[in-house]
């Protein structure tokens, strides 16, 4: 960080000299230059993540694999065409032994240590043990890959695909041979990928859009100076004009969750006592800081995993009544998590960290 000499002023910091030893009536005259604030187009994507009132819990993942499995497999199936051209594409029912072929279809990981509804009946030693950790991964787990019609273990050669690096779900293509008897033999594999992005035309100006997460406001550790510090900078009331300016190209907040966090002492106590008040406080300061952001700038607001919403995905939005002062702004949007919308022609999908930490859970890396 750069220092300020006050006795040695040098022609390339003169200009802040004057500032610094200007009078004070003369500042106060002087009449700030207003710095509007860049805006583009916003087009809400997410509506599917809205559920109805009637609620379907019959659904089982079995068939969101299917229904997976089914749109990818044409894509899996040309780059297979392009990166092994001689070698057959089968069912896992038609693969036949000491033969080299390709299978497509959805990785399936056997894992010891995940927990199960059932174990929770069945009083088994393995469940307890599942939960006192903080991932599910052992040297037991291994790999099954199922189509359609059948599923068939694998053991995989090549470090793309191992046990520890991978989760169930995933539509892939591998290549080996079926030992006698025995493990599909895995020595190349090929992913879905990502899709093809359309080629979109730059913008002339630059625009940004500020993600935040973990406020974490009803914490008892919870810094209400860093909180507004982040606020005034991006309503343009903290730093100097250049810090005013890139605050003023922020032309939407996105807040990932985390916002609020667990109201415990609001659970327990008793709703007649006037110690509920005092409870209420993290509400209202979240209010608070939602109304001036939404005077600055357009904010949407997603629920998290620990905020007053329901738990499963897609998480509904948050209660209107939790912000009786942000809701009457236009700008102030209660989003779903996953959260999807298209601002200035780029298309934006997000949720608040979930599946990452799920991911993380069944897996070895630690790292996101």
């Amino acid at each position: 960080m750069g220092t300020l000499d006050l006795e040695r002023p040098t022609p390339s910091n003169g200009q802040r000299y004057d500032e610094l030893l200007s009078m004070p009536g003369d500042m106060m005259c002087i009449e700030a230059a207003a710095i509007p604030r860049a805006t583009c187009t916003y087009t809400p994507r997410g509506e599917g993540f809205l559920l109805s009132k009637q609620r379907s819990f019959d659904r089982q993942y079995a068939q969101l694999y299917f229904s997976r499995q089914l749109k990818l497999r044409q894509i899996v199936q040309q780059q297979v065409t392009q990166a092994w051209p001689n070698t057959p594409v089968t069912k896992i029912l038609s693969v036949g032994e000491d033969q080299e072929v390709a299978v497509i279809g959805t990785l399936y990981k056997d894992m010891k240590l995940k927990p199960s509804i059932l174990d929770e009946y069945s009083k088994q030693p393995g469940f307890q043990q599942a939960l006192g950790g903080t991932g599910f991964c052992s040297d037991e787990d291994s790999l099954v890959l199922e189509d359609e019609g059948a599923r068939m273990s694998m053991r995989s050669e090549c470090a793309e695909l191992q046990p520890h690096s991978v989760v169930t779900g995933a539509v892939l293509a591998v290549k080996g041979r079926a030992e006698p008897g025995g493990d599909f033999v895995v020595s190349a594999v090929l992913w879905a990928g990502l899709p093809e992005q359309p080629q979109r035309a730059l913008p002339q100006e630059d625009a940004y859009v500020a993600l935040v997460s973990g406020l974490q406001l009803a914490h008892s550790k919870a810094d209400m100076m860093q909180v507004q510090l982040l606020v005034d900078f991006l309503t343009g009331n903290l730093g100097a004009a250049p810090q005013q300016q890139l605050a003023a190209k922020v032309v939407q907040l996105v807040i990932a969750g985390g916002s609020l966090g667990q109201l415990e002492a609001l659970v327990a106590a008793n709703p007649y006592s006037r110690q509920q008040t005092t409870d209420m406080e993290p509400v209202r300061d979240m209010d608070l800081v939602m109304t001036e952001l939404a005077a600055a700038l357009p904010v949407d607001i997603m629920p998290g995993p620990d905020d007053p919403a329901n738990v499963s995905l897609p998480q509904q939005p948050l209660h209107q009544c939790l912000f009786p002062g942000a809701a009457p702004y236009s700008s102030f949007r209660r989003v779903t998590n996953p959260h999807a919308f298209e601002l200035g022609g780029c298309l934006l999908l997000g949720t608040a960290g979930q599946n990452v930490d799920d991911m993380a859970k069944y897996t070895r890396g630690r790292s996101r």
